[in-house]
């Protein structure tokens, strides 16, 4: 639900020739400047659990989708199960979701704040022409990022997973100093 609205705010057919307009105005661009910049940006979204996950965040433009490989495996074993139609999640992300879901992850406060724009953020939107009202204010705030659970959570990862990476490397370096009658 986040990648699909971060999506739609930038990229989604109503929305993206407002932003090449605002571009245009506010930095004094051509329109293919402006196109060039739109085009090349692309939403990352996050890593996702479940196959679903991912079909329903294909879009033809603007979004990348990058999986770790047992994930790739599972979209791929979903792919191949009988029945699977993979046109009927041509350009996913533009569909709307039961409100019932939305309302119960709601209950959770770091969803709220990845959900949530901030009051500087619509100030941008609204420049911009985007419409954002009832997208409410409680969204992560530049200060909160550090703090935030599943950003702690990816930069524990990558921290661990680059200190275990540079371990090794030392490792492999001393030995092959020692080898060269070096160490």
């Amino acid at each position: 639900l986040v990648a699909q609205r971060v999506w739609w705010l930038f990229f989604s057919p109503e929305n993206k020739p407002k932003w090449l307009a605002w571009l245009v105005k506010k930095y004094g661009l051509t329109p293919e400047q402006a196109k060039r910049i739109l085009d090349a940006i692309d939403v990352l979204p996050a890593s996702k659990r479940k196959p679903m996950d991912t079909y329903l965040t294909l879009a033809r433009n603007n979004m990348t989708n990058t999986e770790f490989p047992d994930h790739q495996l599972k979209v791929l074993k979903t792919y191949m199960e009988p029945g699977f139609r993979l046109e009927e999640y041509d350009n996913a992300i533009m569909r709307k979701h039961d409100e019932r879901y939305v309302k119960l992850l709601y209950e959770y406060e770091d969803f709220v704040k990845a959900y949530e724009l901030t009051p500087e953020l619509i100030e941008v939107f609204r420049e911009a022409g985007v419409n954002v009202d009832d997208m409410g204010t409680n969204g992560l705030r530049p200060e909160e990022w550090g703090k935030f659970g599943s950003t702690v959570k990816t930069m524990r990862g990558f921290t661990e997973a680059y200190l275990r990476f540079r371990d090794e490397c030392v490792r492999v370096a001393k030995e092959v100093a020692k080898e060269l009658g070096r160490a």
